[in-house]
This record gives structure tokens, sequence and C-alpha cells, in this order.
């Protein structure tokens, strides 16, 4: 069967039919219990070691952290960072934030820390 065949076809189902198609699709996971199938994670010893490292820093202790992502390293960053943060409000541990890469990045750590706080 040739390609422009299966275009041919395609485009021959009725509008109504794709939509309802698309609602199913789009319905379906939220009849879906994921709590049954847990996602397959599995951490790296170097996020285990850190998260060990981090619990065994004494109550009240200094901590420095080395900041330089900015707005394009948003979703990567910015949850490590409020990880770390949070984990370091467990321990009543207070933290200075340098940087240097970036004038940005000052500003975008600080919107973390903000939302940290609240």
């Amino acid at each position: 069967m040739s390609a422009n065949a299966i275009v041919d076809k395609l485009s021959k189902i009725k509008k109504e039919t794709l939509y309802i198609m698309l609602i199913v699709f789009a319905a379906a996971p939220l009849f879906y219990d994921i709590k049954k199938t847990p996602l397959p994670v599995k951490t790296s010893d170097a996020t285990q070691q850190m998260y060990i490292a981090l619990n065994e820093i004494k109550m009240g202790s200094t901590v420095i952290i080395e900041s330089d992502w900015t707005i394009s390293s948003r979703g990567e960053s910015a949850g490590q960072l409020e990880a770390v943060l949070r984990i370091l409000k467990t321990r009543d541990a207070k933290f200075v934030l340098y940087s240097g890469g970036d004038p940005q990045a000052p500003l975008v750590a600080a919107n973390v820390i903000t939302r940290v706080n609240l």
C-alpha cells in the first residue's frame, strides 16, 4: 500500500469520529489508577550520597551554594535547588548563595528561595 493511499484513507475519516477518538484517548488516563502500577524510578548512587550528606549537616550550620543557572535551564535546575533548600530548611541551616556566570542567575535563584519560604 502506497503512502498516498494511506493518506487518502485517513483524510476520508469524518471530523466527528476524530473528535470522539481524541476525547477517548485524552480522557483514558483519568480512569487509570497509577498507584497500582508505580513508575520504575531508580535513583543513582550520587543522588543518594548527596541526600545522605545533606541530612548529615549539623543543625544550624552554614552552607555555601553555587548557582549559575538561568531561566533557560529552569526546568532542570530550579527543582534541584528547591530540593536542596528544603532539606537545608529542615536542618535549620543557613546558606550563602553565590554566582558569577550570568547576571540573571542571582535573581532566578532568589525566586526559588522565595517559593521555598512561602
